[in-house]
C-alpha cells in the first residue's frame, strides 16, 4: 500500500518518495503550531505532537509523506493535499482517498488556517463525513450569533467545539470566549437536539436551561433574568408549551380561563455548526385546550367548568345557570359521556337523572316536571356491546300527565349520541324534556377562545 504526496511537499523533501529528518522535524512543528495557536488545544499539544512525529518517521522509513492513522491506513491509499494562499502559506491541509467509484473524498485530518498559519478550523473525516472532535475558531464578525445576546457580551474570539458521527452533530456542541469563558453547551444525537441545552452569562450563571428529546423542548424551561430572585419556569411537551391563558372582553371582563397545550415548536432551520448558526423554531399546528377549563356570563358567574385532555373533555363537567344555580352536571371518558348524568330545573328540583356508557344511554332514566311529578321513565338496555353505536329497538318514551297516566306513546329516533326531543304538553314543562347533555339550554362543549 503506497501514500502519495502532492504541492510542495515532494519540493520541501528535495525529492519524491524521499523524506529528510527536516521534514519530519517540519511535521512536528506544523503539529506543534496547529494545537498551541488556540489556548483550547494547549493541553493535547503533547499528545499531537507524539503522534504526528512519530506517523512522519514511521512513513518516512516507507518512502511516503504525510500522515496516516492505523485506522485510514486500512481503507487504502491516503493522500495529503495542500492549498495555498498567494503567499505560499498553508490554506487547507487534508487528507483524501478514493472511494469505489475512483471519485476523491476527505478522508483523515483536515484543517483550515489563515495566511498567517493561525488555526481556523480542525477535524476527522470518515469517507467524506465529519466524525469525532471537530473544532472551529472565530473572531466574533463570521456569524449574527456572536453579534447577539449572550455572545456578544463576551469576549472574542471565539471556539466551537463539537463532535460528529457520520457527518450530524452527534454529542455536545460547545462555545467559549478567548477567556475559557463557556457560552453555551448544547446536546445533540444524530443532527438533532437530545438532552440538555444550556446558556451561560459572563459571571458564568446559567442565562437558561433545557431539555429536548428528539429535537423538541420537553420538560421544564428555566430561565434567569438578572437581579431576578427566582428562575421564570416554563414547561414543554414535546415541544408544546403547556401553559395558562385568559381571555377577556374589551371592558376587561373575563369570559375564560383555562391551560392551553399550544402548537408545536418545530425547528425551520436545523442548527449548523461550521455556519454557527442555531436552529429556528416557530409554531406548527393547532393550539389544543389541556387542563382545568372555566367560561363565565356576562355577569362574572361560572357557566362551565371541566377539564381536558389534547382537546378532548375527560373527567367531570358542571355546568351552571346564570343566576348561580346547578344546571348539568356528569363526566367522560375520552371525549364519550359515562357514568351518571344529572340534570336540574332552575328552581333547584332535579330534572333528568340517567346513566351513560362509551356515550350511550343505558340502564333506567327518569326526568320530572319543575312542580317536582315525573313526566317520564325508561329503561335502556343495560349492556352494550364494545363499538356499538346505535340499538336495534329503540327504547319507548313514557310521558305521564299529572295523574300519572300517559299521555302519548311513541318510539324515538334511533338512539345515538343525540336522542330525539319530545315536547311535552303539560303546562307545568315550558321547555323540551332533556335526555342528552347536548340537548341542554346552556352550550354544551362551547368552543372557547383560542390564543
Amino acid at each position: 500500500m503506497g501514500r502519495l504526496s502532492v504541492d510542495s511537499w515532494s519540493q520541501e523533501t528535495g525529492a519524491e518518495g524521499n523524506v529528510s529528518s527536516a521534514a519530519s522535524a517540519k511535521l512536528a512543528a506544523d503539529a506543534t503550531k496547529a494545537t498551541m495557536d488556540d489556548p483550547h488545544e494547549r493541553s493535547n499539544a503533547k499528545e499531537c505532537i507524539m503522534r504526528r512525529t512519530m506517523n512522519a518517521t514511521a512513513w518516512a522509513l516507507l518512502g511516503c509523506v504525510a500522515l496516516c492513522s492505523p485506522a485510514q491506513a486500512a481503507t487504502g491509499d491516503v493522500e495529503l493535499i495542500q492549498e495555498r494562499y498567494p503567499n505560499a502559506s498553508i490554506k487547507i491541509e487534508r487528507e483524501v482517498t478514493q472511494d469505489d467509484e475512483g471519485n476523491y473524498v476527505n478522508h483523515g485530518y483536515w484543517k483550515h488556517l489563515d495566511e498567517n498559519g493561525t488555526m481556523l478550523a480542525e477535524g476527522q473525516y470518515v469517507s467524506n463525513q465529519r466524525d469525532g472532535v471537530w473544532s472551529r475558531w472565530y473572531r466574533g464578525n463570521e456569524s449574527n450569533l456572536f453579534r447577539s445576546a449572550p455572545f456578544n457580551q463576551f469576549k472574542p474570539p471565539f471556539v466551537s467545539t463539537a463532535s460528529f458521527k457520520a457527518g450530524e452533530l452527534h454529542g455536545v456542541w460547545g462555545i467559549h470566549d478567548a477567556n475559557q469563558r463557556i457560552i453555551m453547551e448544547v446536546s445533540f444525537v444524530e443532527g438533532d437536539r437530545h438532552g440538555p441545552a444550556n446558556f451561560y452569562n459572563v459571571d458564568g450563571a446559567k442565562l437558561q436551561e433545557a431539555n429536548y428529546v428528539n429535537g423538541l423542548l420537553d420538560g421544564e424551561v428555566l430561565e434567569y433574568p438578572r437581579g431576578a430572585k427566582q428562575p421564570s419556569r416554563s414547561m414543554f411537551i414535546k415541544g408544546r408549551e403547556l401553559a395558562p391563558k385568559v381571555d377577556q372582553e374589551k371592558n376587561g371582563r373575563k369570559k375564560s380561563e383555562g391551560v392551553y397545550l399550544y402548537a408545536p415548536l418545530v425547528a425551520k432551520t436545523r442548527d449548523s455548526w461550521w455556519d454557527a448558526k442555531l436552529a429556528e423554531y416557530a409554531p406548527q399546528g393547532e393550539d389544543e385546550r389541556h387542563g382545568k377549563w372555566i367560561t363565565y356570563y356576562p355577569n362574572g358567574q361560572i357557566q362551565v367548568e371541566g377539564e381536558y385532555e389534547f382537546d378532548v373533555p375527560v373527567g367531570k363537567f358542571i355546568w351552571w345557570y346564570s343566576n348561580g344555580q346547578k344546571a348539568i352536571q356528569g363526566s367522560y371518558v375520552a371525549g364519550k359521556e359515562d357514568g351518571r348524568w344529572l340534570w336540574w330545573h332552575e328552581n333547584g328540583l332535579k330534572k333528568t337523572d340517567g346513566r351513560y356508557k362509551n356515550g350511550v344511554q343505558v340502564g333506567h332514566w327518569m326526568s320530572w316536571m319543575p312542580n317536582g311529578r315525573v313526566a317520564s321513565s325508561q329503561d335502556y338496555p343495560a349492556v352494550v356491546e364494545e363499538g356499538l353505536s346505535d340499538i336495534d329497538e329503540p327504547p319507548m318514551i313514557v310521558i305521564t300527565d299529572e295523574e300519572g297516566e300517559p299521555i302519548e306513546e311513541e318510539k324515538s329516533d334511533v338512539v345515538t349520541k343525540e336522542p330525539k326531543q319530545v315536547e311535552l304538553e303539560a303546562k307545568e314543562l315550558d321547555e323540551p324534556l332533556m335526555l342528552h347533555p347536548q340537548e341542554a339550554s346552556l352550550p354544551i362543549l362551547n368552543p372557547l377562545p383560542r390564543r
